[in-house]
């Protein structure tokens, strides 16, 4: 169980250390030429499908994680940078499965959806919720409720800043002990 126990501390290290790599190089493109990133049209679904795809190959999360998937039919398709959207999507997916680590049951919801003024999509989770003070300051960097060892404070500050590109909404809903849901929309 002690080596069970190491192991599972060395992949959450390596898990932190890619993560961190990514944003690292995704922020220093930015600095060095703003117009490196190309657009293209990107479908929400593709992208949480293939985020989840990549979450779910960890043996530990797919045992004892559900995710429930409500994707729309026929999702426009919007113009964007694509790594945008899979930094943003990981960052959301990583937070819900750090709020469902300690529950018996780990259900994690995700969404996609459209009307004639936006394109959204959202992530909720049964986790632990959050306090009206944590709510508050949410999208302070380096403001984090999460151990030295889980987080750092800029996720959700670079989910906001990347969305603000988009002049996207973020709505938070949360309650202690009833769970969390981000739901971002972007106007068409």
């Amino acid at each position: 169980q002690k080596e069970e126990k190491i192991q599972h501390y060395i992949n959450n290290i390596q898990d932190s250390a890619l993560k961190m790599r990514d944003v690292i190089a995704n922020t220093l493109l930015r600095i060095r030429n703003d117009n490196y990133l190309q657009s293209v049209f990107i479908n929400m679904t593709d992208v949480f499908q293939s985020q989840l795809n990549l979450i779910q190959t960890s043996t530990v999360i797919l045992k004892e994680v559900t995710f429930e998937c409500q994707f729309a039919h026929d999702l426009p398709k919007f113009w964007g940078v694509y790594s945008d959207f899979t930094q943003i999507i990981d960052n959301l997916l990583t937070n819900a499965l750090d709020a469902v680590e300690l529950k018996k049951e780990k259900v994690i919801t995700v969404s996609t959806f459209f009307d004639a003024n936006f394109i959204g999509f959202s992530v909720a989770d049964n986790g632990y919720g959050m306090s009206e003070e944590t709510k508050l300051r949410l999208f302070e960097p380096l403001y984090t409720t999460k151990s030295a060892e889980k987080g750092t404070g800029i996720g959700l500050a670079s989910v906001r800043e990347l969305l603000d590109n988009y002049h996207a909404e973020i709505l938070v809903e949360s309650k202690l002990h009833e769970g969390a849901k981000f739901t971002i929309k972007m106007p068409r």
